[in-house]
């Protein structure tokens, strides 16, 4: 179950069969077919499960049945020796077929997990647009005056020496008015010392 059919139980993360319904499904289906009506065995098997690895499980396989080891390699859809004149309900097939859907819903959840990736990156894209204002220092639109830093001393070429910052155009300034770069930076210095100053 954990490390053929790639199903994790009882770990904090969003592939794990007890927080996803698909996941969830495919192990009780698992337990019936392996344990039939044996409750006492599915729990059995459920602890072993709770937070293993396949790395871990290597180890408790290693100990309890050693011929499911060949050349010290782990054939894992093999009967052990061990197990011989054991009832082992054993189908290949049936196993193959739960990893693949398993396979499937954990490429929907990564999907969904880009998905909504990319759809907060477009909303914290949003919220840095540059007439955003969102610094304690007096902004205005595009442009920053550092606490103790005289506005009028602000000149284009010592902007971003003295702020730590770029001085952008906002899009009116450059597509919609045509103003040089001088002169969107000497009107946006006056909005940001009118505002500064009580202004509007």
């Amino acid at each position: 179950m954990v490390s053929v059919i790639g199903i994790r139980w009882n770990i904090k993360s969003k592939v794990n069969a007890m927080l996803n319904d698909g996941l969830n499904n495919i192990v009780r289906e698992y337990l019936v077919h392996t344990c039939q009506d044996d409750e006492w065995l599915k729990r059995q098997v459920l602890d072993v499960a709770r937070d293993s690895t396949p790395s871990n499980l290597r180890e408790i396989i290693r100990h309890e049945l050693p011929t499911m080891f060949k050349k010290r390699r782990l054939k894992p859809l093999h009967v052990p020796d061990e197990l011989e004149g054991e009832e082992v309900v054993f189908i290949p097939e049936f196993i193959y077929q739960l990893k693949d859907r398993v396979t499937s819903i954990k490429r929907e959840i990564a999907m969904n997990e880009a998905e909504n990736a990319l759809a907060e990156d477009a909303v914290e894209g949003e919220d840095r647009t540059p007439n955003v204002q969102a610094s304690v220092e007096p902004v205005v639109v595009n442009f920053f005056i550092p606490q103790g830093v005289d506005a009028g001393e602000l000149t284009l070429e010592n902007y971003r020496e003295l702020t730590g910052k770029r001085f952008r155009m906002t899009k009116d300034q450059k597509d919609v008015r045509g103003l040089s770069r001088a002169a969107a930076f000497d009107e946006s210095r006056t909005k940001a010392m009118s505002l500064a100053n009580g202004g509007n």
